[in-house]
């Protein structure tokens, strides 16, 4: 299974996070009409480690995963279930071993109403770098 697919199940086997965004965590893009609270995760960069004689076997990709919330509250309270399951893990995602993960940046990007009130969607991006096994190419 993908790193993609291995995050995305994890997320969703969590307790604490599924309490507060049910099944609405998705990759790169929210369906229109989807509810919120939602998770939206995608790769910010990729990056795969090296020895002198070819790859290491290793991953570290930073990814992503923004919290939208209709309220500043609730886009809190799902950021820390997030922080909860994610920060300092190191173990089996799906058939995936990862060996470290580490939050590397939060941010508010919060999005006004289209219409100019005060009412919007409340965003906090979390950026995890995610290290991981992969395979080993030959040359």
């Amino acid at each position: 299974m993908s790193l993609r697919g291995a995050l995305l199940e994890y997320l969703g086997a969590e307790a604490g996070i599924t309490a507060l965004v049910s099944g609405r965590i998705y990759w790169k893009r929210r369906p229109q009409g989807s509810g919120l609270p939602a998770l939206l995760c995608s790769r910010i960069t990729g990056g795969y480690g090296h020895l002198l004689d070819g790859g290491s076997g290793h991953a570290q990709p930073l990814v992503q995963i923004s919290v939208l919330a209709l309220s500043n509250t609730a886009a809190e309270a799902v950021a820390e279930a997030v922080r909860e399951a994610m920060q300092g893990f190191a173990g089996d995602w799906s058939g995936t071993l990862v060996t470290s993960v580490l939050l590397r940046n939060e941010i508010d990007l919060d999005d006004p109403d289209q219409v100019g009130g005060d009412v919007g969607t409340h965003e906090i991006a979390l950026d995890y770098e995610i290290q991981h096994a992969v395979s080993v190419p030959t040359p």
